[in-house]
């Protein structure tokens, strides 16, 4: 108790002319206590000391406080009064924490961008499944899907099969406003349409749109769309052309903007039932991925918009465009000649043009290969290494032959 230590320092001073430190058991912190006179710091070894010098002593025993302070003087830690604060970081330790935190953004980004890429493959997946259902729908409806890529009455630009689904899509309104009559017969192309183009001008079809791909959504500035057009990353399959298993397909309108296969799911100025697809709709694409950059094979440096939707490379047509007659290019659908994947093209051949690529392949921005959908509505991932013979096979609705595994 403080009343006894002041005795005995008062006694002892008297004695020894000595002045003792007040002492107070008052706890500091976990470590020890501290001296209220001085400030200096004691370990809680010698407040335990105390404690049993004072307290703890057997009966008999008398409390020699020369000998505590002796035990005291001996044992006491010292330390100025700052010792609590905290010191700085050193250069080599910071340096560790730096280099601990680059490895693990190392290590987690990676996981990060893949986790990003595989929920943008899954909405591109879906993006497909939808379009298998509004097909369907459509189907249900008139007995047969819609015509690949169509003109007008009076042989001008039509549109191609994204017209025809729009109500099966949530865009009902866009297609009870559309204009498919015409001005001066001009319906698919904007240019010639002010009232359609209104209705798509800066218009974007998210629906259509892998979201992993680098190519943009909106084309180029058009007359009657100044703010572009929104052009998909996906296009139908209007087949192939030539020789493969037992099969030889010659079904094919050839002109300067490529050969236009009429053994697909989708053809031009003509339109197909279930029942047509005598191989079965599971063993029939209807639509491919084309949503990355291709290249020129004799120039790698020049990138190529791939898209059979009148890609944005020269012109942007963008979605509503389809045929004006079977002499012509044809929009929204694609005759596939190369391997899935390929991404070096002949550019300036036919149907490789800037404006005119009615032979441009599957391929995508996904690593590996690139989504498609079914007849029957299903979707598949389409590795670029598919067999070449069984990718065409699926590629025609009634060739009867029974395709390998894809």
């Amino acid at each position: 108790p403080d009343r006894y230590v002041r005795r005995q320092n008062s006694n002892l001073a008297g004695m020894h002319g000595i002045q003792f430190p007040k002492i107070r058991l008052t706890n500091d912190s976990m470590s020890g206590i501290r001296y209220t006179d001085t400030g200096h710091f004691v370990s809680t070894s010698i407040v335990y000391d105390f404690v049993h010098f004072a307290f703890g002593r057997e009966a008999g025993c008398s409390f020699n406080l020369i000998t505590f302070v002796t035990s005291l003087r001996e044992r006491t830690i010292m330390k100025r009064s700052h010792v609590g604060r905290w010191r700085g970081f050193t250069l080599i330790e910071l340096l560790v924490v730096i280099a601990i935190i680059a490895v693990l953004i190392a290590l987690l980004l990676p996981a990060v961008q893949q986790a990003r890429e595989a929920a943008r493959r899954t909405q591109c997946k879906n993006n497909l499944k939808q379009m298998g259902l509004a097909l369907h729908n459509y189907h249900d409806v008139f007995n047969k899907f819609p015509i690949g890529s169509n003109n007008t009455q009076g042989g001008q630009w039509g549109c191609p099969f994204w017209t025809a689904v729009l109500p099966y899509v949530d865009e009902a309104p866009m297609y009870n406003k559309w204009d498919f009559i015409g001005q001066a017969n001009q319906v698919g192309w904007i240019d010639g349409n002010a009232n359609n183009g209104a209705l798509v001008n800066g218009k974007k079809m998210g629906k259509w749109f892998c979201p992993s791909s680098p190519l943009s959504e909106l084309g180029r500035a058009r007359g009657n769309a100044p703010q572009g057009i929104a052009i998909p990353t996906y296009a139908g399959n209007a087949g192939t052309v030539g020789a493969f298993g037992t099969f030889n397909e010659t079904r094919v309108r050839a002109n300067w903007s490529g050969q236009n296969g009429l053994g697909g799911f989708f053809t031009q100025m003509d339109c197909h039932s279930i029942a047509k697809m005598t191989d079965g709709t599971t063993n029939v694409v209807a639509l491919v991925e084309q949503s990355d950059w291709v290249v020129d094979s004799a120039n790698l440096a020049a990138r190529i918009d791939g898209r059979s939707s009148g890609g944005d490379t020269c012109c942007g047509y963008g979605w509503p465009m389809g045929s004006a007659n079977t002499g012509d290019r044809q929009y929204g659908i694609t005759t596939l000649l190369l391997q899935p994947g390929t991404k070096k093209i002949p550019r300036g051949a036919n149907g490789y043009g800037d404006d005119g690529g009615g032979n441009y392949t599957a391929q995508s921005a996904h690593t590996g290969g690139s989504h498609i959908l079914m007849g029957d509505g299903s979707v598949r991932f389409l590795s670029d290494n598919v067999d070449f013979t069984t990718f065409r096979m699926i590629l025609t609705r009634d060739d009867g032959q029974t395709p390998g595994e894809f």
